[in-house]
């Protein structure tokens, strides 16, 4: 038939597909995935961080200021029309209602010991 003795002759039977498309995507959804898992995780750390710092604080705070009943520390989100800032916020609750002076020497107390100048203090009283 006058075949060239150097041709090859190659069957392939079936479909094929081209599966780098695929590949593709599938490594932007597991990239997309990937960074929501991170941001989760630093999320959850964040909350973890300020639950562990919440009882040495209330601890040493008793000792200072015996009113403080409980505490709550966390940060959180606010939002106007242009930008969102986040702030520190310590909430606390006395035992009774709370003088002037001891509210500011609290508040400052809590900019000093968590290193925070924008810290916010909400303080409420357990009157009963």
């Amino acid at each position: 038939f006058g075949f060239d003795k150097n041709a090859a002759l190659e069957i392939k039977q079936g479909f094929t597909f081209d599966n780098s498309n695929l590949n593709r995507q599938q490594e932007v959804v597991i990239s997309n995935e990937s960074l929501m898992l991170q941001e989760m995780q630093i999320k959850i750390d964040s909350l973890l961080k300020y639950q562990a710092l919440a009882k040495p604080i209330l601890n040493e705070m008793q000792v200072l200021f015996p009113i403080v009943d409980q505490l709550a520390i966390n940060e959180v989100a606010f939002q106007d029309t242009l930008n969102t800032n986040i702030k520190l916020i310590v909430l606390l609750q006395t035992k009774t209602s709370i003088e002037q002076n001891q509210l500011n020497q609290i508040k400052q107390w809590l900019r000093i010991r968590l290193d925070n100048e924008n810290l916010e203090t909400i303080i409420y009283s357990n009157k009963e």
